[in-house]
């Protein structure tokens, strides 16, 4: 239930269900330098206002920065990871922990968009980090035309998941917002991403499996050889089961009635009868009855 109300309900009420779930998050940061992870992790940890000018870059992250935030009740945890080449190698140990994958583009430099394909692609080669929520983040739509803006958002950005060879969305589920970091422009959508991941409802990436073979088709023949073979032997213990409660039932040494109705115990001399022989322990119900004949 605490799952679809953080789904449909709206950002207040998100809130108080994160909240009272204690809800947390780990996000990685990935992307080439310059591409504006750290101005990014800036807006998620507080979203500048619209109305006032845009803070400076910050400088190169070098290494790993880890921030915290909590946003809509979500505790969020960002691993904003450097972008530099020498960096990248460390990019699997520290995104395959966390619960989603934010992948960070440069729309206005589409000349290292190949660039980033063969990072990303690398990161992805780990099953565990291909197999986390990926959302392709294109910072930096500021800088577009409001026209150039709105054709990219109608048709999904088709460019830069071409670029990076995202794959069949069927297959391997992502996903790509354009964002832009400075600005704070459709920040809220991608903190409703986060919500949703976090709390599990939303479209989860999975490790694309080949195709399983086709369910052999039912064969009523063999199945019928196994009905009856299952009933014969079923029929013949219960049979035997039968015969041997009833030799038991009919030891009048061993079961004496009352004149009251109840069960006596045996008589003395009944404790101390020899029964079988271990070579003539019976071994079906009739050899039983015989050799309690036998030994009476």
């Amino acid at each position: 239930m605490g799952q679809a109300i953080a789904r449909d309900a709206p950002p207040s009420v998100q809130a108080v269900v994160s909240s009272l779930l204690r809800t947390k998050l780990e996000v990685a940061l990935a992307g080439l330098d310059g591409s504006g992870k750290s101005s990014l992790a800036a807006a998620l940890r507080a979203p500048p206002p619209t109305h006032t000018p845009p803070p400076s870059p910050p400088p190169p992250t070098i290494g790993l920065v880890v921030h915290s935030a909590r946003q809509r009740g979500v505790h969020l945890t960002l691993w904003d990871l450097a972008g530099r080449l020498r960096f990248r190698s460390d990019w699997t140990a520290h995104a395959r922990g966390c619960g989603a994958l934010l992948f960070v583009v440069d729309v206005t430099d589409g000349a290292r968009l190949g660039e980033a394909r063969q990072a990303l692609q690398q990161l992805l080669e780990h099953p565990a980090v291909r197999a986390l929520p990926l959302l392709v983040v294109a910072n930096k739509i500021d800088q577009l035309t409001p026209a150039e803006r709105a054709h990219c958002e109608v048709r999904g950005w088709p460019e830069i998941a071409h670029e990076l060879q995202l794959g069949d969305p069927a297959r391997f589920y992502w996903s790509i917002l354009g964002v832009s970091a400075t600005h704070a422009m459709n920040i809220p959508k991608l903190l409703r991403w986060l919500v949703l991941q976090a709390h599990g409802v939303g479209r989860h990436p999975r490790v694309p499996v080949e195709p399983s073979a086709p369910a052999p088709a039912f064969n009523l023949e063999a199945f019928s050889k196994t009905w009856h073979s299952w009933r014969r032997r079923w029929h013949s213990g219960a049979t035997r089961y039968s015969t041997l409660t009833s030799s038991l039932l009919r030891d009048s040494d061993a079961h004496q009635e009352t004149s009251e109705g109840g069960l006596a115990l045996p008589s003395e001399g009944a404790w101390t009868q020899p029964f079988v022989s271990e070579s003539d322990y019976p071994q079906s119900a009739t050899e039983y009855s015989v050799a309690h004949e036998r030994h009476s």
